[in-house]
Formats: structure tokens, sequence, C-alpha cells
């Protein structure tokens, strides 16, 4: 894995935190829970840290429907927030037995 985000999940907002590949903390921050917010953080991560999503590990909390937003196509497009594909094909198993 090139990098780690965590994600803390709550109805308002969402709280990141960044490792590299070794460990190292680069970076926390709390931001809207919302897609378009979601899609300016990884943008500015892509440019300031060199994150890619699929080459990331991604960790989140299952907090129900909050977490379901993220990872959930409905509504969201094809394969939910941020493209993430989850191990399962459906997100709703995965996330319950997480």
């Amino acid at each position: 894995m090139e990098h780690w985000i965590g994600i803390d999940v709550s109805s308002a907002t969402l709280d990141f935190a960044l490792l590299d590949g070794k460990g190292t903390h680069l970076e926390s921050v709390q931001i809207e829970n919302d897609r378009k917010a979601v899609m300016k953080l990884m943008g500015q991560w892509s440019k300031r840290h060199g994150v890619e999503v699929g080459k990331s590990l991604i960790c989140l909390e299952a907090t129900g429907h909050y977490t379901l937003m993220m990872l959930n196509p409905d509504g969201l497009g094809s394969s939910g927030m941020l493209g993430w594909r989850t191990p399962t094909t459906s997100s709703r198993a995965w996330v319950s037995s997480a």
C-alpha cells in the first residue's frame, strides 16, 4: 500500500487521517460529510502527497447509513462516493460484518 487512510464517520463530519506506506502520519483533517468535500480532499492529497485511492488501504468505521453513503453505489454513482470497491459484491454485507 502506498498510503493508509482512516476515516471516523459521523452524520455531520468525516475525520480523515493519512499515513504513508511506512506508517508515518502525514496529515489529519475534519471535513463535512459531503461528497464534494471528500472529492476536494482527495484531490488535495493527490497533489500534496501523491495519494491514489486505488493504491491505498482505506479503513472506516461501520456506522450504518453514514458509512453506506461512502461505500454503497445507491444514488452515488457506479461504486460509491469515491469509486471504492468493497471486498464482496454487497457493500451492506461487508460493512455489517466488519
